[in-house]
């Protein structure tokens, strides 16, 4: 599907940021980007749609030279989807998805079916999301309009660069399993990129490393893990431990620590502020001990009626939660049996929130134990 050969970049000051790269993309692959900053992943997602020029070899796609299509078409019929999402402030979720289809001429019918469509498969719903605008929806689910917009147009190709980076672990773990969940369904050719190895290995089907302007493995995560290629692809990989011996890692080093919070008696409307002030999706609900009550999400508050509500009357409990002096093995496992994107961690009898632990910091491990 996409075809890199012989590619470089060098820029006017003369620095070089890619260095003769030959990439091969399958068609349906999603091809992961990975690397330390300035490395060159975003430079390469960035030729493929000419945003930017190479200095020397070609680019194609389905077999024809990039320099053939005319670069404003080519755009439009490759989604993109940025960290910053980019949506317009002044237009409704409706007209934002639309934007690309309204370009190419298509009726006001047709954009209002596909939106609500597109809006669907993204999980949101319709009748709650078309008319609100931008600043109403929290960080996550801006992000879910993002990729509803990048696929108005059923294009064939997806860039996604760092797409979730901004957002709080829970929301990106969502997320990401909302891009796999997609991706099953409508097998895009899709170029991702990342700093984060564990986003890598969850969602790629090949994972290219690369430094300094050269790709040092392009592999299946499977191979990555089991045997890097070069000293630097183990080392970001991370460390081997937690594959070892995860009997002998305590949670507490693994949980992202100060996840956000709010009280249980504070109204929706305050929590959603608090959502999207702290660009998440969710919140945890613990009391003015820092006793976890429960979780309330974006959705559950737009779904109700009345502003004056209360958090702790649509607060859900946690299904699940792990104690902070337990074992690495003990989250893996409650996560893998329970199906879980995350798990609370607390401390004592009182359940005194701790921080967070969510799939993506244990897929490395999952990768390999279970």
């Amino acid at each position: 599907m996409i075809d890199l050969i012989n590619v470089s970049k060098t820029y006017s000051d003369g620095s070089t940021v890619l260095k003769n790269i030959n990439l091969h993309i399958a068609r349906g692959e999603l091809a992961v980007l990975i690397g330390p900053s300035g490395c060159g992943k975003t430079t390469t997602m960035k030729m493929i749609n000419r945003l930017l020029q190479p200095t020397g070899g070609e680019i194609k796609i389905k077999g024809k030279n990039i320099e053939e299509f005319n670069a404003v078409e080519l755009r439009r019929n490759i989604g993109y989807v940025v960290q910053s999402i980019g949506l317009f402030p002044h237009m409704t979720i409706a007209q934002n998805v639309t934007t690309v289809l309204n370009l190419k001429g298509a009726s006001p019918q047709d954009c209002d079916k596909k939106a609500r469509e597109l809006l669907d498969l993204v999980g949101l719903p319709p009748e709650t999301y078309l008319t609100r605008y931008p600043h109403e929806l929290s960080g996550g689910q801006q992000q879910r309009v993002g990729v509803a917009r990048a696929l108005a147009a059923d294009p064939e190709i997806i860039l996604m660069d760092e797409p979730f980076g901004a957002l709080d672990p829970i929301t990106r773990e969502s997320l990401q399993d909302e891009l796999l969940r997609l991706q099953k369904e409508m097998h895009k050719t899709i170029v991702f990129v990342t700093h984060d190895m564990d986003e890598a290995i969850k969602l790629g089907d090949r994972i290219i490393v690369l430094k300094d302007g050269q790709i040092l493995q392009a592999d299946t995560p499977e191979k990555l893990m089991s045997n890097p290629a070069h000293g630097f692809v183990e080392e970001f990989m991370g460390s081997r431990r937690l594959v070892q011996q995860p009997e002998m890692i305590p949670v507490r080093e693994m949980m992202i620590a100060n996840p956000i919070v709010c009280p249980p008696n504070i109204t929706l409307q305050k929590a959603l502020q608090r959502m999207q002030q702290g660009k998440v999706d969710s919140l945890l609900v613990v009391d003015d001990r820092h006793r976890l009550q429960g979780i309330v999400t974006a959705l559950d508050i737009h779904r109700q009626s009345g502003e004056t509500k209360q958090v702790q009357e649509i607060m859900v409990p946690p299904r699940m939660t792990v104690n902070s002096d337990d074992n690495l093995r003990t989250a893996i496992n409650l996560m893998a049996d329970f199906n879980l994107n995350f798990l609370p961690v607390v401390a004592g009898d009182d359940q005194v929130l701790q921080g967070l632990i969510t799939r993506g910091s244990l897929v490395k491990v999952w990768a390999q134990t279970i």
